[in-house]
């Protein structure tokens, strides 16, 4: 037990998943008793963690192992178990863009942590009321709990909520308040809590914190359009998921290493790296994350089209009109007619590069649309 606690405080996972499964296999071979039940279901709250960062928000043994816990645990009163799957519960909610729901479970978390005295998953809830406000653009509401979560923030609070559910609360908290803060205009403060986020999580070698604020930071260095600095943080991002097997994060990598080989004249491999990166990102099922990686393809899609070719050049132009479209076909997927919206803040960058594209399309004509 000791050794998998100190495997999910240094984000060994993939560690860690092996011992929890190690267990379940080694309970499997054995009569069954009401210790070994016992047993089977705290290791199967236990893996939830180390899965989820592995394998993604939305896998499908997440949610399956989800499933299974919330059932063996249904009614049962002990503390950590029960507000581990209250997490995961909230957790799922905000991965599937159910936002509204995901406040009502984030309140559930907080009531029951604060009645058992549990401070960690107290902060915790404020870490996913943080989040979800973020994901519905309410800012200040989100940057009110990440404050108040960052205050609270203790190392031994860190290192129990490391342990506890495998997240790096201070990195976490800083990689989306640095977004709050760009989209609330204070550019500044965003790259200074965004570096401070990857600085604190290399300090403490934890590589998920790494990856996890280094996957955000990309965003926000896209967005301030600073392609050196990008291209050593896409990198850092990628060497951590290739090293530690970090799937969701990955996908964030590849987009922005598309994006830097279209930049360095690879442009038809580069596209074709972020459309097929999207798509699997869209078919595994998690709307978190989709907008911004849209802008990256479309930005970069206008990028490459460049100005329109003389008229004499047919092969040109139809390559222009082909990036364009490829540019345009995904912004309106998003907020197109008939379009829900899911996501935060991107919707104004969405309309704004929707109007760049169909400037450079079909010229003055497209102005007052």
């Amino acid at each position: 037990g000791a050794e998998v606690r100190q495997a999910m405080r240094v984000a060994a996972f993939r560690e860690a998943l092996d011992q929890f499964e190690h267990g379940l296999a080694l309970l499997a071979s054995v009569p069954p008793s009401p210790e070994c039940a016992e047993i089977a279901r705290l290791l199967n709250v236990a893996k939830l963690g180390p899965q989820r960062n592995l394998e993604g928000l939305l896998s499908a043994r997440l949610v399956g192992a989800l499933a299974q816990a919330s059932q063996a645990w249904a009614g049962r009163p002990e503390v950590r178990p029960a507000l581990t799957i209250l997490w995961g519960q909230a957790e799922r909610l905000f991965a599937t863009a159910q936002y509204r729901q995901g406040l009502e479970a984030a309140e559930r978390l907080r009531e029951q942590a604060m009645q058992w005295g549990e401070e960690t998953f107290v902060a915790l809830a404020h870490w996913r009321y943080g989040t979800l406000y973020h994901s519905l653009g309410e800012l200040e509401q989100a940057e009110s709990h990440l404050a108040w979560m960052l205050d609270w923030l203790t190392p031994e609070g860190a290192a129990d909520a490391r342990a506890a559910v495998g997240l790096d609360l201070e990195a976490s908290a800083l990689a989306f308040s640095a977004l709050d803060q760009w989209f609330l205009g204070y550019p500044e403060t965003a790259l200074t809590r965004s570096r401070r986020g990857i600085a604190g999580a290399t300090q403490r070698g934890d590589a998920y914190g790494q990856a996890f604020s280094s996957a955000m930071g990309c965003t926000l260095l896209f967005l301030l359009r600073d392609a050196a600095a990008l291209a050593d943080r896409v990198e850092q991002c990628s060497s951590l998921c290739r090293q530690h097997g970090f799937r969701l994060w990955q996908a964030y990598a590849d987009v922005f290493l598309g994006r830097l080989a279209a930049a360095r004249g690879e442009a038809t491999a580069g596209v074709e790296q972020i459309k097929s990166t999207l798509a699997a990102w869209q078919k595994a099922g998690p709307p978190l994350g989709t907008d911004s990686l849209i802008l990256v393809l479309a930005d970069t899609c206008l990028q490459l089209a460049g100005p329109r070719p003389p008229a004499g050049d047919s092969a040109a132009g139809a390559g222009r009109a082909a990036l364009l479209a490829t540019g345009l076909e995904a912004v309106e997927s998003r907020i197109g007619p008939g379009t829900v919206q899911v996501g935060y803040g991107y919707p104004a960058e969405l309309y704004r590069l929707r109007g760049e594209l169909l400037l450079a399309q079909d010229g003055p004509g497209a102005a007052a649309e």
